[in-house]
Order: C-alpha cells, then sequence, then structure tokens
C-alpha cells in the first residue's frame, strides 16, 4: 500500500519555501524542483532507514505530495513527530487512547504494527492533540 501526504511550496524572496504539516518537515530551496529534492532529503534522512525512499509529486502551483511505499515506516514517521509537536509522552497518548500499556501505542511509532486507515484518523486525532488542552483546570 502507498501512503501520500500533502506539502505547500511557496516563493519567499529568493528562495522556495517547503512545508509538510502532518510530517512537521520544513525546508527551503533556490528553485520550486530544488525545494522539492530538500523535502525528499529531509524526510529520508531523518527517517534514516537504509532503502527507504520517498518521492515529491506536484499537484499543483502550491502543493505537492510526498509518497513513499513503505507505509509502516512512513507512519510510524508521521504518528511521532506529530506527536512530539505536540508535547504529548507515549503515556499521554495511550491514556487518550484507552490503553492500559503504552507498548500498544509504541507499536506503530516503531512501525511494527501498521494501523487501519480508520485508526489511523483516530491516531492523529489523539496525537495533534496538544497537551495542555486536554487537562482540565
Amino acid at each position: 500500500m502507498k501512503v501520500r501526504v500533502e506539502g505547500r511550496l511557496w516563493q519567499d524572496g529568493d528562495f522556495w519555501v517547503v512545508h509538510i504539516p502532518l510530517l512537521d518537515v520544513s525546508t527551503q530551496g533556490k528553485s520550486f524542483d530544488d525545494a522539492l529534492y530538500m523535502a525528499q532529503d529531509a524526510i529520508e534522512s531523518l527517517i534514516n532507514k537504509k532503502g527507504f525512499t520517498v518521492q515529491a509529486i506536484q499537484t499543483s502551483d502550491s502543493t505537492f505530495e510526498i509518497e513513499s511505499s513503505d507505509y509502516a515506516v512512513f507512519i510510524a514517521f508521521m504518528l511521532k513527530r506529530q506527536r512530539e509537536a505536540s508535547g504529548l509522552a507515549l503515556e499521554a497518548v495511550s491514556n487518550k487512547l484507552g490503553q492500559i500499556s503504552r507498548n500498544t501505542y509504541a507499536r506503530y511509532e516503531q512501525g511494527r504494527g501498521v494501523p487501519t486507515f480508520k485508526q489511523l484518523g483516530k491516531l492523529l486525532e489523539v496525537v495533534s492533540s496538544k497537551e495542555d488542552e486536554d487537562q482540565d483546570g
């Protein structure tokens, strides 16, 4: 199964800026094509797994999609980046999901478990919420 996430691209002075919200990745390049290459390189470098590659596919003048055929690794990276950007610990995510053990969710971040599309939606909803927004008080 292939998975794709959307990114945005715009020119800012002499550079092209790239932002991929679901991966919490931003970079820039000297040209449109250079910026897309830099986005691919940034993701591959962050994941740092032998044989893992992504491809940037232009969808409009200002958007593109990042595609990877390694679903488990790509989803694991996305979940971890979203959780970290939200400031959540593994235990907090497990609690929000109603799980006793944080190991169940951690398997997804390690790429040892692959969520269904429906599960992925729920996981992204939980890991994308800021920790302080969910506390009573």
